[in-house]
């Protein structure tokens, strides 16, 4: 795969549906006690899985099987999509009684309203929905009555900002991009691209 991107930045790839939890709280003094916290990347496109293992950090007790596992699930392709954190199995004592939850679903347009408080992020596309207190015990389901749509890439915006940065006549600039955003898709895009035999640096 050949990805363009400025050098500050680290490209980070996930299939559709892919569900990565992280959390802050797991650091020094802590680094034996599990999270009050998380936040859940979910990356929208299709249905998703991910079954979180907690133990006790220390022993080797996870042998036998003493640890607490919670599965997250993301519906996607249903009529009702829908993000489920269920409630926690197994040895209890080993995680908190409640945690805040950070849901945070990737690739999505805004949507219109939700029936929880949320926040949106329009240049990373992200919805982001925060549920404390939530119980082991219980777990927690988003549903998302007004189904979410796959946000679109702003292939204008991108390309705009690259040509405008590429040390080329502007006579190639405007020709590469009125070409790419006049075509029906990006093959068709780098036909038309090649058939007008710009600098090998557009190409």
């Amino acid at each position: 795969i050949e990805m363009y991107r400025k050098l500050e930045t680290i490209p980070v790839l996930a299939k559709a549906g892919a569900i990565v939890p992280f959390t802050e709280d797991i650091y020094g003094k802590n680094m034996d006690k599990n999270p009050d916290s998380f936040v859940w990347n979910v990356f929208a496109g299709a249905d998703g899985e991910f079954e979180l293992y907690e133990d006790d950090n220390i022993s080797q007790k996870y042998m036998e099987d003493i640890c607490v596992k919670t599965k997250a699930e993301f519906v996607w392709a249903d009529k009702v999509q829908s993000f489920t954190i269920h409630k926690a199995v197994g040895e209890l004592s080993l995680i908190p009684e409640k945690r805040t939850h950070t849901v945070k679903i990737w690739g999505v347009e805004k949507p219109t309203e939700l029936d929880v408080p949320f926040t949106y992020d329009y240049e990373k596309k992200c919805l982001t929905v925060v549920v404390e207190d939530v119980t082991s015990e219980s777990g927690v389901r988003l549903i998302f009555k007004e189904k979410l749509v796959l946000a679109q890439n702003r292939v204008k915006e991108h390309l705009f900002n690259l040509l405008n940065k590429a040390e080329i006549p502007f006579e190639y600039k405007n020709k590469a991009y009125y070409t790419i955003v006049e075509s029906d898709n990006v093959f068709a895009a780098v036909n038309a691209l090649r058939a007008h035999h710009l600098p090998e640096e557009i190409e």
